[in-house]
């Protein structure tokens, strides 16, 4: 019986925690406390780890490290075989795992993620969700159906 007395303060408190800071709020904040998702086939793409600290709650699954430390921009070639080399790494990653699941944590320099987002979508086929940092509002997630968005607009079902 006492079991079900927490289980009714528990539903309670959460209830009460929703209707203060919404459903998204307390999802985001218990994520933070529990930790990092644990997801089967799922892989988690840091495009730059040089400059923040990536917090532990928003990786799932394996972790790839696209970019760490600079890019070469002594010349144009220098910085096509640098960016090459990393694609390079980022394929052959991808086409020796099977990942359903992929997130990309966007960070560093623009054209890291641009890069990631094509490598992942030409590899494996996969829409990746996206993580994005918007300073103190911190770090949030966004899942574009691209496929479903471009089929779309191609019959007339977007407003403008």
């Amino acid at each position: 019986m006492a079991n079900n007395n927490y289980r009714e303060r528990i539903q309670y408190l959460v209830n009460m925690l929703v209707d203060e800071i919404g459903e998204e709020s307390l999802l985001e904040k218990l994520q933070k406390i529990s930790g990092p998702e644990s997801v089967e086939n799922a892989l988690t793409i840091i495009c730059d780890e040089t400059m923040h600290s990536i917090p532990k709650s928003i990786v799932i699954g394996d972790q790839f490290v696209f970019s760490s430390g600079s890019l070469n921009l002594e010349t144009s070639a220098t910085l096509h075989d640098d960016l090459v080399k990393r694609v390079v790494r980022l394929t052959e990653f991808l086409k020796n795992n099977s990942y359903e699941k992929v997130r990309i944590v966007f960070s560093g320099h623009s054209v890291f993620p641009a890069i990631v987002k094509m490598v992942v979508y030409r590899t494996i086929h996969v829409e990746t969700e996206d993580v994005l940092y918007f300073g103190s509002r911190g770090y949030m997630e966004v899942r574009l159906n691209m496929r479903e968005i471009v089929e779309q607009s191609r019959i007339g079902d977007l407003e403008s």
